[in-house]
């Protein structure tokens, strides 16, 4: 999988502000407008699930319940990239 269907793309995010809110121009369906809102935060501390070419990385186990459990890897921060949709609903009747 690329990073582009990954939904990160370096060339667009890297020039990107961290901890900016970014608001996409408005797109529509038929029965809706909506709005993409970006977010890149730094972090110190990343967790992943596969050890990565830091030579510094810690492994930690992570414990989801009694019978199921997680290997990840504690490593010097990266970014982490949310988005979400902003929908406006037209005006519909209510009762």
């Amino acid at each position: 999988m690329s990073d582009l269907e990954k939904g990160f793309n370096p060339v667009y995010d890297d020039n990107k502000k961290s901890n900016t809110i970014y608001v996409g121009r408005e797109n529509s369906t038929k029965t809706d407008k909506y709005r993409m809102l970006e977010l890149i935060v730094d972090q110190d501390e990343s967790f992943l699930t596969e050890k990565n070419k830091e030579k510094d990385s810690i492994e930690m186990p992570f414990e989801i319940d009694k019978e199921h459990s997680l290997k990840l890897y504690c490593s010097s921060g990266g970014q982490i990239k949310m988005h979400c949709w902003l929908i406006k609903e037209k005006n519909r009747n209510r009762k």
